[in-house]
């Protein structure tokens, strides 16, 4: 696990990017996701595209929020790289895409740092 020394609130996006497999990675960066994406690709034989990118006050603690949250389906002990089931893709096109979602979901993602 990454340690930071400045744990000030840093604003940036949290990502979800797709492979060609299935397999996504949640991230964050405090650049554009497009950019992101194109470092990614350099020696990665499986095409990468964005799935969904959300700009966020703490970029630290919505992708912590975001890893615990999918921590079960976790490919690699402290990777970022998921292979989510259909109700975790549920779950993860509410957390990106506010339509919708009920109150009491929001006031959780709220306390997780994901709004």
């Amino acid at each position: 696990m990454k340690t930071y020394i400045n744990t000030k609130p840093k604003s940036g996006f949290i990502y979800v990017l797709l492979d060609e497999t299935g397999r996504r990675k949640l991230g964050k960066t405090i650049n554009d996701v497009d950019k992101r994406v194109k470092q990614l690709q350099t020696g990665n034989a499986e095409v990468i595209t964005i799935e969904y990118r959300l700009q966020v006050n703490d970029m630290r603690q919505a992708e912590k929020a975001i890893h615990t949250l999918f921590a079960a389906s976790r490919l690699r002990i402290n990777g970022e790289w998921f292979k989510l089931s259909d109700s975790e893709l549920i779950l993860l096109k509410k957390i990106f895409k506010a339509g919708d979602i009920t109150p009491r979901e929001e006031r959780l993602l709220t306390q997780l740092g994901l709004r």
